[in-house]
């Protein structure tokens, strides 16, 4: 049985199991609200597997975890042939390594957040007229099982464009992309003969908003409120882990899924990093180049305890725009020289709205 057959199984048995529970996995959804948008939002980004996570899959309703099962056969369809390649280094910054971040000895990123929040708010607005589309960079750690049944675990750089509709419906292309060099920066595409697999997949209207973040409030207060609503509330995000403030994790989850999938205003931007300097729990990590070689400023929130070893996102942000270049998702790795590795990331390579 190779991995797609496998794949085709396992969404049998799980249609097989709702079916046996009274629900009809090929019916279209009733109308989601935000939790179940939130979830559904997070089953279409291409994401690393990340067992910290799966706490999200317990607000799911049934029609969206046929649509986890849908989704689970189409990434297999669309990874016949996977770029592999080692754990990329870490990047280098000039104010905290990821050892002294794990060791709890990294500064603040408030005022640097609050400086970045400037930045943006100065810069010249920008027309709020067209549809989401977003193109990126990414290496995600993906497992799966090879011939023999052993678990394989690899990175997959992937290039993907997509377009949110002015309906709601998606259209997302993956190229398994170019590999990276010995400093874990973008190999040129043109120099790297394995790139090319392309795959891609379309989502029916409704699935996402394509307005989503040109409509969110600017107000620090009410931003804070409506992120958190899309996580499942500030309960939720603070009750989840006892002893653990997961706000400013749940903050940092949306702003990769805004990122990811929209267009972000300048002024969106200026009140998301001063909303996040204000909560507190961002980290100062200071200037680093990212993987496609653009200056930032990188700050890093921690992940929830529960796993293995500590964990932290890391967002680098423009210091000439203020907008969010990219993101990582590093580990604690004493024996490292950095002090940590890398376990995905994404670059956003270019963010604009089109006109139908």
């Amino acid at each position: 049985m190779n991995d797609l057959q496998r794949a085709q199984a396992e969404a049998d048995a799980i249609t097989a199991l709702l079916v046996g529970h009274g629900f009809d996995p090929t019916d279209a959804p009733a109308e989601l609200g935000p939790q179940d948008e939130a979830l559904l939002a997070r089953i279409l980004t291409p994401r690393p597997h990340r067992t910290v996570r799966r706490g999200w899959l317990q607000v799911a309703s049934a029609a969206c975890v046929a649509v986890l099962a849908l989704v689970g056969v189409l990434g297999v369809q669309s990874k016949q042939s996977p770029a592999v390649a080692g754990v990329p280094p870490a990047l280098r910054f000039g104010t905290a390594s990821l050892a002294q971040l794990f060791a709890g000895t990294a500064p603040s990123a408030s005022d640097e957040l609050r400086r970045l929040s400037a930045v943006a708010a100065a810069q010249l607005p920008r027309s709020e007229v067209g549809s989401p589309h977003v193109e990126s960079y990414a290496w995600w750690w993906a497992s799966g099982t090879d011939e023999n049944g052993v678990t394989v675990s690899a990175f997959e750089p992937v290039f993907r464009s997509s377009f949110v509709h002015a309906d709601g419906s998606v259209t997302s292309t993956e190229d398994r992309s170019s590999g990276l060099d010995v400093n874990g920066k973008v190999v040129d595409r043109r120099a790297d003969a394995a790139a090319g697999t392309v795959a891609t997949d379309h989502f029916p209207a409704g699935t996402m908003d394509p307005r989503w973040a040109l409509d969110l409030p600017r107000d620090d207060a009410a931003l804070r409120a409506a992120l958190l609503e899309r996580m499942g509330g500030e309960e939720f995000c603070t009750a989840t882990w006892p002893g653990f403030d997961g706000v400013p994790f749940c903050l940092g989850s949306v702003l990769q899924e805004l990122y990811g999938w929209h267009v972000v205003p300048s002024g969106l931007a200026a009140a998301l990093w001063r909303m996040i300097a204000d909560e507190g729990g961002a980290y100062l990590l200071g200037p680093t180049v990212d993987r496609v070689g653009r200056q930032g400023v990188a700050i890093a929130i921690m992940e929830p305890p529960g796993l293995e070893v500590p964990r932290a996102d890391v967002y680098v942000i423009s210091p000439q725009t203020g907008q969010l270049l990219s993101w990582e998702l590093v580990e604690e790795a004493p024996a490292e020289l950095a002090g940590g590795t890398v376990n995905g990331f994404e670059a956003i390579t270019l963010s604009e709205l089109v006109k139908p």
